[in-house]
């Protein structure tokens, strides 16, 4: 041992046995030598009495890159009679932190050994730790978008995987939820940082975890736990590990919150690293230590590092592990929350793969149109093309709708709580479903303004979306700078509301409907013609509702007349209008 050091205690603690004694022995690892001996009598809470033993000055767990000893490590025997032996190896000691090791005895005989390892901690391993792999992954998780589809959980516990995902020799462990967040920290931070450099860390710590198991990474690509122990891949966590007095105060005070940006609800992922040996976008770990010993609170630090938009939320606790696949197929006709956050996903998936077509509805109703958007996506993605979202389709879309949105990393686009409310300027460049659903609001309001130019839907800001604000813009007196900022978005969702209340939607307009006409009395024929389909889709087709009566909407409108036995002209007069409107009324009729 160095001469310079103090002293800080080691307790051994939860141990249940009869009788109520246990043989400790400590070795001091730097040189094999025993320190303490002794049999010890657990109080009622089954906590042993602290034991001293020397650690290394405070000073040298404050300096980044110090080549002085942070902590000393030690090895701890457990022993009762009729009890297994249980042995803990790399016990790690800090000057004035109280380290205290969980002990689960077995029944049975002592010369029986059950081994624990305690690796060293991050900080002092790094030299040992491969990043390159982990940050090729991360990064290959390349695409995400905004659905409320379930509220951020607190799980009473957590499956580890303990090693790489790709590791089948590696055992998955279920733990409690803040334990696990106990051994991350006590792993990953020294326990005599500053009080707001600790807190900071936790933050990033849980909310990081809460990340992994509100977007079912792991799950969502058919592995069977929630996150590794890796931290080339996720954070550093020890399996049955001593937890340290600092750290366990905090966790059990704040482990229900976590972080969020504005305006949007999903845990953050707050991507971190030591700052020192490893660099990265996100937290570094001893840059915090230098920003609280400057007076910046746990708030203030993360808005250093992942911007001044972030705040701290409370998230639900739940002793329920629930999955976001609703337990049941999908398909035509179904009607509840689950066909909403398919048919979301689906229209930002296709922002990035455009062979998929857009949903475009206000309701959770699984419609003609999502049934060919599912079909879509099952093509491209290798699933048989059904139309049904089952298990595996769900999974698939939740997979590559975190992949485009990047939700699970440090630049995602963010979950919104509300698509229809403002939440930030859109402008050229930009893509999502905001973007979206502002595209069609546009073109819907073009239809009956002339002095808008309409545009293609594709979920991305470009020049011709831009083209379209300005004209807006200037309809509605209002800066012409082509962004949509608060005011612009207000306007739009006004001006589109208001054209939606004076329309009559299904009313005969009084022409006959055909081939290169536009606006809102086309848009309200492809809505019947989907009516059509989603009652008896033999013989029939279905049609993007754009307002375009285009070749597509011809052939859907044939193929109707030929159905029903009208003139198959393609142009839609009194007769088809009406047979249209009959076919909905027997639709209505049969969904009572």
């Amino acid at each position: 041992m160095a001469e310079n050091f103090g002293y800080s205690v080691l307790q051994i603690v939860n141990v249940e046995v009869r009788p109520l004694d246990i043989g400790v022995q400590i070795f001091d690892e730097s040189d094999g030598n025993e320190v303490f001996n002794e049999r010890m009598t657990l109080g009622a809470d089954g906590d042993t009495d602290r034991i001293p033993l020397p650690a290394p000055t405070v000073s040298n767990s404050l300096i980044s890159g110090s080549e002085e000893p942070t902590y000393y490590r030690y090895t701890i025997w457990v022993t009762a009679e009729g009890y297994e032996t249980n042995i803990y190896y790399g016990q790690q000691i800090f000057e004035n932190i109280v380290s205290t090791q969980k002990v689960d005895l077995k029944p049975g005989r002592a010369r029986v050994k059950n081994t624990y390892y305690i690796t060293p901690h991050k900080l002092r391993a790094l030299s040992e730790i491969s990043y390159d792999e982990g940050e090729k992954y991360l990064g290959d998780a390349a695409i995400q978008t905004a659905v409320t589809f379930r509220p951020v959980v607190i799980p009473e516990t957590i499956v580890v995987h303990l090693g790489p995902p790709g590791d089948r020799t590696a055992r998955n462990v279920t733990v409690p939820y803040i334990d696990y967040l106990k051994s991350v920290a006590s792993s990953e931070v020294y326990p005599t940082w500053p009080e707001s450099s600790l807190r900071a860390n936790v933050y990033a710590q849980s909310t990081l975890a809460l990340n992994r198991l509100y977007t079912e990474w792991y799950r969502s690509q058919g592995y069977d736990f929630d996150i590794t122990s890796s931290p080339a891949f996720d954070q550093y966590y020890i399996h049955e590990r001593s937890v340290f007095d600092t750290i366990d105060v905090i966790v059990d005070s704040q482990f229900r919150e976590y972080v969020r940006r504005g305006g949007t609800f999903e845990p953050v992922f707050t991507e971190y690293c030591d700052g020192s040996t490893v660099s990265c976008d996100g937290m570094s770990q001893w840059g915090t230590v230098s920003l609280a010993n400057k007076g910046n609170t746990p708030l203030d630090i993360l808005r250093y590092y992942y911007g001044d938009d972030v705040y701290i939320a409370t998230a639900e606790v739940s002793s329920e592990r629930t999955e976001s696949f609703p337990g049941y197929d999908l398909s035509i006709g179904a009607d509840n929350e689950y066909v909403g956050i398919i048919k979301d996903r689906l229209n930002r998936i296709a922002i990035n793969y455009p062979a998929i077509p857009f949903v475009r509805s206000n309701n959770n109703y699984f419609s003609a149109d999502l049934e060919n958007a599912v079909r879509a996506f099952q093509r491209i993605f290798g699933l048989n093309a059904t139309g049904v979202v089952d298990r595996e389709t769900w999974y698939e879309i939740q997979y590559i709708y975190l992949a485009v949105t990047k939700l699970a990393e440090l630049t995602s686009e963010g979950e919104w709580n509300d698509i229809e409310q403002y939440t930030r300027d859109l402008r050229r460049g930009m893509r999502g479903l905001a973007v979206l659903r502002m595209q069609w609001y546009l073109n819907d309001i073009a239809l009956n303004v002339s002095s808008i130019p309409n545009f293609t839907v594709n979920g991305i800001f470009g020049t011709p979306m831009e083209n379209s604000v300005r004209a807006f813009q200037r309809f509605a007196s209002l800066p012409v700078t082509g962004i949509i900022d608060e005011a612009t978005w207000n306007a739009i969702v006004k001006a589109y509301n208001e054209l939606e209340e004076t329309e009559y939607r299904y009313v005969y307009p009084g022409v006959p409907i055909r081939y290169g006409m536009r606006g809102k009395d086309v848009r309200a024929l492809q809505e019947l013609l989907n009516y059509a389909y989603e009652l008896d889709s033999n013989g029939l087709y279905s049609v993007n509702e754009d307002g375009i009566f285009g070749t597509e909407t011809q052939n859907a409108v044939i193929a109707f007349q030929r159905k029903y036995g009208l003139e198959a002209d393609g142009i839609v007069g009194p007769l088809t209008w009406n047979k249209l409107i009959e076919v909905l009324g027997d639709r209505l009729e049969k969904e009572g």
